[in-house]
């Protein structure tokens, strides 16, 4: 890669279907973008994509690769690789999980030589964000049923956060 100035000079940071949250001022010191393959579709932003996704119980899930910026899965999509499973799949967290893992690399294989050849930014496709952000204290609060859970409840949540 060419251009840019500094230290930073023809680098990129691209993220892969990781918790890692990276600061603003590492983000600010590049010379242009950095990306990150999201296991979950702009629907399920945040932690524990698949299991909210289940949990809901949604029959549309994918991969979204879009631009960092300094909060956590509110960047500039580029593309989001959707797909349906049956509703009445009795997929669990991981399942969904690996799914939505295959579908970025997917995403990966598709990019990848733009971004380890090409300073130009990657086009955008003008999908927008649009569910609630999850955290991992979420995920982990679903993981606990209350006492009071009925029988359904509880393998709601097993299915989808394997409590």
């Amino acid at each position: 890669m060419t251009g840019g100035s500094g230290a930073n000079a023809g680098r990129r940071l691209v993220a892969f279907c990781t918790g890692v949250v990276v600061p603003a001022d590492a983000l600010a010191a590049l010379p242009g973008p950095a990306y990150n393959f999201h296991p979950g579709p702009p629907t399920y932003p945040g932690s524990w994509a698949a299991g909210f996704a289940l949990y809901d119980g949604t029959t549309r899930f994918g991969a979204t690769l879009h631009v960092m910026e300094e909060k956590v899965d509110e960047g500039a999509i580029v593309e989001v690789d959707w797909f349906d499973f049956p509703a009445d799949a009795r997929l669990r967290y991981d399942e969904l999980e690996v799914m939505a893992y295959q579908r970025c690399v997917g995403l990966f294989r598709k990019y990848a030589p733009h971004l380890a050849s090409d300073d130009a930014p990657l086009p955008l496709s003008g999908e927008r964000w649009s569910g609630v952000k999850r955290t991992k204290a979420e995920a982990t609060i679903m993981r606990e049923p209350p006492r009071d859970a009925t029988e359904d409840e509880i393998r709601r949540r097993f299915r989808a956060f394997g409590c």
